[in-house]
Formats: structure tokens, sequence, C-alpha cells
């Protein structure tokens, strides 16, 4: 059969990964639920807002917080006066027709106020049930962080509002149906190969070690910046 259907292996692939998928859909909830209490940042979402898991279809699935009163007023279409709700941020998971899964989160966005970006995108790819179980604690905690850093009145600290930037910097986004990463925008645009080829020379192999183990103390990963910036290879 492999021999003689010439679309036999990325089928089967597809296949392979949606039984992955299932694997972690079916226990993501539960894995969310225990991931979502060990995180302190968390805990006063969830207290005003309820955090929120559910899958609507067998290929995706998804957290969030809900709704809550913004505390704001608007005038509708018809001129009256409305009380504003916001609903927060998402963490969605969604397996594709290729078998990739993407991952990306959504910003909080009520009747007066959103984030420009559409999403950031955190992980793309053909990832298994194992993998995707592995990054679930910390993609938990970038939605906290994005929670706080898109409500209206949320306050995130300084180490998320780091996070976010950094996340925003080197994650494909979506503004005004354009999607790009702003960290290869920058590096690509007018001086894009003399400022890296500078960089190159002035890091030396301490200097990089010394950049990845700062980064990491506020939760940041350079490896996916060097790999897509200098074209090293795409973090699967």
């Amino acid at each position: 059969m492999p021999d003689e259907n010439p679309f036999y292996r990325k089928r089967f692939w597809y296949q392979c990964a949606l039984i992955e998928f299932r694997s972690f859909r079916e226990e993501a909830e539960s894995l969310a639920r225990s991931a979502i209490e060990t995180i302190p940042r968390a805990a006063p979402l969830v207290s005003a807002q309820a955090f929120i898991a559910k899958t609507f279809d067998e290929l995706s699935i998804q957290f969030w917080f809900g709704k809550h009163p913004a505390g704001r007023y608007y005038f509708d279409e018809s001129g009256n006066k409305q009380s504003a709700t916001e609903d927060g941020a998402y963490l969605v998971y969604s397996v594709g027709p290729t078998g990739a899964v993407a991952v990306f989160l959504q910003s909080a966005q009520s009747e007066v106020m959103k984030a420009n970006e559409k999403f950031v995108l955190l992980h793309i790819g053909p990832l298994s049930a194992y993998q995707l179980r592995s990054r679930l604690r910390r993609d938990l905690r970038d939605l906290v962080a994005y929670n706080y850093a898109t409500t209206l009145d949320g306050e995130p600290t300084r180490r998320e509002c780091i996070r976010i930037r950094w996340l925003r910097l080197i994650s494909i986004i979506e503004v005004k149906g354009e999607q790009y990463i702003p960290m290869n925008k920058a590096l690509f645009s007018g001086v894009g190969f003399l400022a890296r080829t500078s960089v190159i020379a002035l890091l030396r192999p301490w200097g990089i070690l010394a950049m990845i183990l700062i980064a990491s103390y506020f939760g940041l990963d350079l490896v996916p910046l060097f790999k897509k910036a200098f074209g090293v290879g795409a973090d699967p």
C-alpha cells in the first residue's frame, strides 16, 4: 500500500499526530487545573475571573480567564449607555491539516479596549503528547502574564512585562491582517546585516552563554531567537 499510494506517508503521519493530540487533550484539563494552582500570580485571576478549560472539537482545546465587569461604560450603536465587560486572555492548542500543532495566545478584550495583535504564536510544529504536556505549565505562566499585560486594569510585574515584550518580539504575531516576527523585521531591514555581524563579532561564546543565563532568569528563551535571526533552523 505505501508503495502504491504517494500520499500514504503524510496521511499516516497525520493520523499519528491526531492520536498524539487526542492523548494530550484527554489529560489537558486536569493537568492545567493542577498546574494553575502552582502559579501564585494566577490565584487572584482565578478568584476574579475564573479559570476555564474547554474543548469545542477534536482538533483544539482552549484555556482562558472568564468575563468580568470592566468598570467602564460605552455607547452602543443605538446610543444607549452600556456597562463594558472584559473577557480574559486565551491559550489555544490547535492541530492543523498537516498535523502540526499551533499553540498561541489571544489577548484579553472588552468593548472599550483590546490589544493591537490578534494572536501571539508560542509554538508550532509536530508536537507529541509528551511535548505538549511538558510545555503546558510554562504556557500557562505565559497566559497569566499575558492576561495581566492586556487587561484594562492589569498590573503586570516587571518580569511579566519583560516576558510579554520578549514573546511579542520573537514570535509570529498578527497585526491588521499581517503576520510577521518583529525581530526579523528589525534584523533584516536596512542595516540588518551589519547589526547581525556586529553582534556575532562582539558576542564571544562566553558572552552568548551569559546572555542565555540572564534571559533564563526572566523566563526568556534565547535559543529560538538565534535560530530565527541567524537561520540556524526552525524550533520544532
